[in-house]
């Protein structure tokens, strides 16, 4: 459970987004059919860290910390892809869908006392009659908001269906010692391969979309690399060699997948569907 964080005395909040851009600095958190459709421009990775409870797993989309943006963030300094299944996670920004609906006045009030949430402005006290009230001590005030939140908290309820739950058996159970690594704060990333593996064993539809999704992310580290090379910053070494690490993963995983038995299993439909693979995928993004 996560921890609500300890706020000042004020409970109401407006919130309104200027689209200054500032919440778009670094890779954002991704469901996986999500990095699936962004298979272009976004490089997925599992995402370990630590919680009160054990551990926590997640899929996100990773870039060089040099960089400091979004990898869907446009000259001009909007959202590239806003009309293009924009990330859920991104249309949350700044509530928090890990926390109840009568937490989010507590999330708006931390950030917006932290260090004025990374320069932008688009946290404020509510005065009386303020257009742009968000949220209380009674709960979530606008109707997208409160409807983004539910339907990113569904996104994330069908990662650990299909995949979330399974995974993270395998690491408690299988590779404990691989946890004395996670950071104290902040998450270990690691190649995708576990989470495409229990995806790719739901049916041979589902492994071949596994398979055109690591082509185009071995094109796309390549891409990268290229051109963290040509840019020529020492900072930029270390995750030069991890995004190698994730380069040689993939070439393992793309000849074990081809080499599996064609299979379908009871949930192969439905987790089709929900990956994109049907006609008829499951949707959920929602802009705010």
């Amino acid at each position: 459970m996560k921890t609500i964080p300890v706020v000042d005395a004020t409970k109401r909040w407006s919130h309104r987004c200027t689209a200054c851009g500032k919440c778009c600095n670094s890779a954002p958190r991704m469901t996986l059919p999500e990095l699936f459709h962004h298979q272009h421009r976004f490089i997925g990775a599992l995402a370990i860290g630590r919680t009160r409870g054990g551990v926590s797993l997640a899929t996100q989309a990773i870039d060089y910390p040099s960089i400091a943006r979004c990898p869907a963030l446009a000259d001009d300094g909007l959202c590239a892809i806003h009309a293009d299944r924009k990330p859920i996670a991104c249309a949350v920004v700044p509530f928090d869908a890990q926390l109840p609906d009568d937490a989010q006045h507590t999330v708006l009030a931390a950030r917006a006392t932290h260090d004025n949430y990374i320069g932008a402005d688009c946290i404020r006290p509510a005065r009386d009659g303020d257009a742009h009230l968000a949220a209380d001590e009674h709960g979530v005030v606008d109707v997208q908001v409160k409807t983004a939140l539910a339907a990113h908290r569904q996104a994330l309820a069908d990662d650990r269906r299909w995949w979330g739950d399974s995974v993270q058996r395998g690491f408690l159970h299988d590779a404990p010692d691989s946890l004395s690594q996670l950071p104290a704060d902040g998450v270990l990333t690691l190649p995708l391969a576990p989470a495409l593996l229990k995806i790719a064993s739901a049916s041979t539809a589902c492994r071949d979309r596994c398979l055109a999704y690591l082509d185009a992310q071995q094109a796309l580290i390549g891409n990268s690399i290229v051109r963290a090379l040509a840019r020529r910053q020492p900072v930029d070494r270390a995750f030069t060699q991890h995004l190698r690490g994730f380069a040689g993963t993939t070439a393992k995983l793309q000849q074990v997948l081809r080499q599996a038995p064609r299979t379908t299993t009871p949930d192969a439909s439905a987790i089709e569907r929900w990956l994109g693979v049907s006609p008829t995928p499951i949707p959920f993004a929602i802009a705010i």
